[in-house]
């Protein structure tokens, strides 16, 4: 096999060791799908990239996890535009630079902004929509290891199918959220039974008319046990937040979301949403 440039990066942290890690692989479209899913197994993080085209301000990349193929990937995209930047493969002599991402079934733009504290990325994803979930709370609290009442009354649990077949669920309090001890094996086959991908639960609050999460995504149905980070689900996490009006959100203007994830297993990561 001839050989490829690779690097491993950790999304949405300042931390070493803490965020999502990233494999990212410059392959142009020399590596079959069984090949790279192999790579992806050998990697063994949350996400691994395949760059298979790059072309000016336009990169064909197919995501991988340890099990199967991503639709899309938020942590390995924001991954992505900092590692090209960084070996000036995207030239950010500009302020701001825009980047066409695409897989084999979903686009995005990647939005480069150069700072004083260096490359900022933002990635601009498409609304998700959502419906309320029908499901039982009894079966999903069981199948997360939660006591009965943890999940919230208030507020309802929401489906979206965007990018992932995707469970927010709000939970009670944070000491719900912090003394939970998922078992992988129930979540996946609950997750199988359900036909979803993944399930996110949250509690959270408004300060200063800024809205702070404490966030856990559990994903085993797709290959990562629980995600230290995400990207695509922070998406849909704001559009529930606004979808089943569980804040008071600005009638003009954007609004922004601060979410902490990873804590749980020491990887703690920062993401911030802004729902415009």
């Amino acid at each position: 096999m001839p050989e490829f440039e690779y690097a491993i990066y950790n999304a949405f942290t300042r931390e070493r060791f803490g965020g999502s890690p990233a494999a990212l692989v410059r392959c142009h479209s020399e590596l079959s799908i069984e090949t790279m899913q192999q790579i992806a197994r050998e990697f063994n993080v949350p996400a691994s990239g395949f760059i298979t085209g790059l072309n000016g301000d336009d990169i064909a990349i197919r995501f991988f996890s340890t099990q199967t193929e991503y639709p899309m990937c938020g942590h390995g995209s924001i991954a992505l535009a900092r590692w090209l930047a960084e070996i000036d493969l995207i030239k950010t002599s500009a302020k701001n630079r825009d980047i066409n991402l695409s897989t084999p079934t979903q686009t995005a733009k990647l939005l480069l902004e150069n700072t004083a504290d260096g490359i900022r990325v933002n990635m601009a994803l498409k609304l998700a929509q959502f419906e309320q979930w029908a499901g039982r709370h009894e079966q999903l609290e069981t199948a997360l290891g939660l006591g009965h009442g943890a999940i919230q009354q208030a507020n309802p649990i929401g489906y979206t199918d965007a990018d992932f077949r995707t469970l927010i669920v709000p939970l009670s309090h944070d000491s719900v959220i912090c003394a939970m001890k998922p078992d992988f094996t129930i979540i996946r086959r609950y997750c199988m039974d359900q036909d979803i991908d993944t399930i996110m639960v949250f509690v959270g609050d408004m300060v200063n008319r800024e809205i702070k999460l404490h966030c856990r995504e559990f994903c085993p149905a797709v290959g990562a046990s629980e995600a230290p980070a995400s990207g695509t689900t922070q998406r849909a996490l704001a559009c529930y937040l606004h979808h089943f009006r569980v804040y008071e959100f600005p009638s003009s203007g954007s609004q922004y979301i601060h979410a902490t994830q990873g804590v749980e297993m020491g990887r703690p990561s920062e993401i911030l949403t802004q729902l415009a």
